[in-house]
């Protein structure tokens, strides 16, 4: 699961297409990925038939999910005004006037719902490789194997 601040973050587009080139090597592990992020769910759709993406994303109305986490922070002050001026209208992509958004972030979650792997980022630039989340999703296949 794969925690994404919006469709208007050049960065965020970055990693999931990213992810989508390794989507087919997940899925050889048994792995399903999931995207996250704070849009409503028509904003969500839109920009998942937009990108192609061929894996689920889902709404976080909110932010519930990613404060659960522990990820949200609030986009206030001087850092909402260079959103708008940027023409990031988060009232409307988020549906609320919340301004919560989720720090990028992916974690490894097995069928028991126990987060195996976590990845936190506090600087939105920086993401999680797709050879890193591989060789993590690799590691974890190994040691499930292994309890057996």
């Amino acid at each position: 699961m794969t925690f994404y601040r919006g469709s208007w973050c050049p960065y965020c587009n970055l990693q999931l297409n990213a992810y989508r080139e390794i989507l087919g090597e997940l899925e050889q592990e048994d792995v399903r990925l999931v995207a996250v992020s704070p849009m409503t769910p028509d904003n969500s759709l839109s920009f998942s038939e937009k990108l192609e993406l061929p894996f689920t994303v889902l709404s976080d109305l909110g932010a519930e999910v990613a404060a659960r986490y522990g990820l949200v922070f609030i986009v206030e002050g001087a850092y909402r005004d260079a959103h708008q001026a940027g023409g990031v209208e988060l009232p409307q992509l988020n549906g609320d006037e919340s301004g919560r958004l989720p720090a990028s972030a992916t974690f490894i979650i097995d069928r028991d719902r126990t987060v195996r792997f976590a990845d936190v980022r506090g600087d939105y630039r920086w993401r999680l490789e797709p050879s890193a989340l591989l060789a993590a999703v690799r590691e974890f296949s190994a040691a499930a194997v292994a309890e057996l």
